[in-house]
């Protein structure tokens, strides 16, 4: 392991933040604790013993995607440090390790099928095998009072090379993410479904001030509304049929309803006294 280059410490604040700016799934503490660029930078410049893989800024800046020769060659863990790994199955994944015991810890867990994602499992039952576990970034474990935060860096930086490397399960959406895709052919079929910072994960003990739990229960209400309506165009656009049968339901479920019968029927009498009154004062002259 090496230490990053500031051109690598560059690369991944600009890409962490356009993860964070473009990627409404994200919950809104992310947002909150890393609220501009030059936060997230400083982040990266209190970690002095932060440690990547060899050569991880030329992989990211090639004109074509990385084999699956370099994740194999992937250097193996140190105890207790926090990091983002690879694990090579002929198909990838990529998680990270934040719990006490660090990445080393969690790889015992994938050795004795511990805990496994479903993906990993399910491949597995299919009859592949791991073919080696290695770590692309890897921290010292935080003092106890930054833990959350440095939780959420590390998170964060799993779901930028969940995307750069496009680990991820092909679907026809794209997450909506294509934009941050390194290349555009892969070697390698990714098994992630989806990243952390969709999740609360990681975040208990996070210490927000009064006003930032105000800012966040606002964002919680705007997280919500924007995911939903990425979430159905998304569907708009690559299953049609599937979006106008949840429209279809979602009608029948207001119109099932008492109210919703009562605002259904409210809707149709103004429209048609409005439309008797058009009605009249077109035949009475009275218009115009």
């Amino acid at each position: 392991m090496e230490a990053p280059t500031n051109p690598l410490i560059d690369f991944l604040v600009g890409v962490v933040w356009l993860l964070l700016q473009t990627d409404p799934s994200i919950i809104p503490e992310y947002s909150i604790v890393f609220n501009s660029s030059e936060v997230l930078d400083q982040f990266f410049v209190t970690i002095t013993d932060m440690e990547v893989t060899p050569g991880l800024y030329d992989v990211l800046c090639a004109t074509t995607a990385p084999t699956l020769d370099f994740f194999k060659d992937l250097p193996s863990p140190r105890s207790y440090h926090w990091g983002v790994y690879i694990i090579v199955m002929e198909k990838l994944y990529c998680g990270s390790a934040t719990s006490a015991r660090g990445i080393k810890k969690r790889f015992t867990q994938y050795e004795s099928s511990m805990a496994l994602p479903s993906n990993v499992q399910k491949s597995l039952d299919e009859g592949y095998s791991t073919t080696h576990k290695g770590v692309l970034l890897r921290i010292p474990l935080p003092d106890p009072v930054n833990t959350p935060e440095y939780r959420m860096l590390i998170l964060a930086l799993e779901a930028l090379f969940s995307f750069v490397f496009w680990t991820m399960v092909d679907k026809p959406s794209n997450y909506g993410l294509l934009h941050m895709r390194g290349w555009g052919h892969m070697d390698y079929e990714g098994l992630c479904t989806h990243t952390c910072p969709y999740e609360g994960h990681g975040l208990v003990g996070l210490p927000l001030t009064t006003e930032q739990r105000v800012v966040k229960a606002v964002r919680q209400k705007e997280h919500v509304k924007e995911y939903d309506r990425f979430r159905h165009h998304q569907l708009w656009v690559n299953d049609r049929e599937k979006y106008n049968e949840t429209r279809r339901k979602a009608y029948w479920k207001i119109v099932s309803t008492t109210e919703g019968r009562s605002r259904l029927n409210q809707a149709r009498m103004t429209y048609y006294y409005k439309a008797k009154a058009d009605d009249v004062e077109e035949k009475s002259g009275l218009r115009g």
